[in-house]
């Protein structure tokens, strides 16, 4: 385990507000070090440490017909990063509005 490892598991062992433990788990991934976080429910998130131009957040939505909203962003003006593809678990997509703002979309597999 890392020093880097070690931080992060000791200050997500503290309480959240919502009284929920929040959980840490690291490893591997396709893109580089990964981090999962997860509140105990519905809520979670990670981190991946990738070479990139600069930092950034990349928030996932879940949505029910992936190729539908992101038909209808493009109608909006959106643009896409990365094209609707199959992974794994499901598929995924990364949007752009044309400030800059990117958001990708997430459908789980039945």
């Amino acid at each position: 385990m890392t020093q880097r490892d070690r931080k992060w598991r000791t200050a997500l062992r503290t309480r959240s507000s919502t009284s929920n433990r929040l959980a840490c788990r690291a490893g591997a991934g396709r893109l580089g070090r990964v981090h999962e976080l997860t509140l105990g429910g519905p809520i979670g998130g990670g981190l991946v440490e990738h070479e990139t131009e600069h930092a950034y957040w990349l928030p996932y939505v879940e949505v029910a017909d992936i190729d539908g909203v992101v038909g209808r962003a493009l109608q909006l003006g959106a643009s896409t990063l990365l094209e609707p593809r199959e992974g794994p678990a499901g598929w995924r997509s990364v949007l752009a509005a044309p400030d800059g703002g990117m958001c990708a979309v997430w459908q789980p597999k039945p």
